[in-house]
């Protein structure tokens, strides 16, 4: 089974959620630049599909990084996940949330 990672960009930060086996995710914020990059590479997971929301030069960056390190990107438009939310029933609107 495939697991979707959800990342959220913003201009300083971004948030990367991961599913976790027994419900729930671990939201994880890093510095949008180089070196929040740099931490981020070696804790990724090379079978996950990322998905991320598009935001311009703060989310292009970050998805061509990881495109070129070989993983599945997609990049969605941002009413796209909205449906989704509402769904969800969510009404909290953070970069934590909007990640997963």
């Amino acid at each position: 089974m495939v697991k979707f990672i959800g990342i959220n960009t913003a201009k300083t930060t971004f948030s990367v959620a991961s599913p976790q086996p027994y419900g729930g995710y671990q939201v994880e914020t890093f510095c949008n630049n180089e070196e929040g990059k740099s931490i981020l590479l070696p804790f990724l997971d090379e079978q996950a599909y990322y998905v991320m929301e598009a935001t311009g030069s703060y989310s292009m960056l970050l998805k061509y990084t990881l495109s070129e390190q070989g993983y599945m990107v997609s990049v969605i438009n941002p009413l796209a996940g909205s449906p989704f939310s509402q769904i969800l029933l969510r009404v909290t609107k953070t970069d934590r949330t909007d990640a997963i």
